[in-house]
């Protein structure tokens, strides 16, 4: 990476508008003009170096400017044992703060304006500025998301929803139990489908149906109300694409 000297300014009136940092950024992001290499690499270095001053600044209004980029109002990222993903519903940029082990190993996504990360022993930061797909990184080994910048166009700072995806199917152990009248159960899926949840007798008959559709790739949790059933033992059962999840649940009335 090339290092380049910055000349600092009393004021940045005093700077012409095309040599501050804030609009470099802001061409790279919105490319309404082609940078040399020398620029995009300073406009890379100072991201990464000081990474949450630059998304704040991204997309600022400089004098003359007007940002054509559609602000986001949300964005969620998605995180799944092969690496992160997002969701958000306009222009966003990333700083990523990431813990993990030793045998950890990253891939950026290379289809963005900005896309970098830095390793320093079990600690990953990654930057990536304008995605044109949902991925952010693909990953082998686990990690753990520590802290996230992300910002939008006009220097807005957005709250982030991390939402951990699973990796194995099955049913939680439900709470309380015994219970009454009620309990609650957690469904992972680790992928989009089908899933049937339901409560079943001893003798094999369906009591309850706390769940029967589609659902995407979640944690989710389901409460039984057993107000209308008699005391006993019940069997709580998930099912979806093939695999089932049996639990025993006791009712003391």
């Amino acid at each position: 990476m090339i290092l380049h000297k910055v000349k600092v300014y009393p004021s940045k009136i005093n700077l012409p508008r095309k040599k501050q940092l804030a609009w470099k950024i802001a061409e790279v992001a919105s490319d309404n003009a082609k940078l040399n290499k020398n620029a995009v690499e300073m406009v890379i270095n100072r991201i990464i170096d000081n990474a949450s001053v630059a998304i704040a600044s991204l997309n600022r209004k400089a004098t003359g400017f007007e940002s054509k980029l559609q602000r986001a109002n949300s964005v969620k990222l998605i995180q799944t044992a092969e690496g992160l993903k997002y969701e958000a519903d306009g222009y966003i940029g990333f700083e990523i703060t990431l813990s993990h082990g030793d045998d950890f190993e990253i891939n950026v996504t290379k289809s963005a304006f900005i896309a970098d990360y830095r390793t320093t022993g079990n600690t990953t930061k990654v930057i990536v500025v304008a995605p044109e797909t949902d991925e952010l990184f693909s990953s082998n080994g686990d990690y753990s998301v520590v802290d996230v910048i992300a910002g939008t166009s006009g220097g807005t700072a957005l709250a982030v929803d991390i939402v951990s995806i699973p990796t194995v199917f099955g049913l939680n152990d439900a709470y309380p139990n015994p219970f009454n009248p009620s309990t609650s159960v957690e469904l992972a899926m680790p992928v989009d489908g089908f899933v049937s949840v339901k409560v079943y007798n001893l003798m094999g008959q369906v009591v309850a149906t706390l769940h029967e559709g589609d659902l995407t790739a979640n944690t989710y949790s389901f409460m039984w109300d057993a107000s209308d059933v008699a005391s006993g033992m019940y069997l709580l059962q998930a099912e979806a694409a093939g695999n089932v999840d049996v639990q025993k649940i006791m009712l003391m009335k």
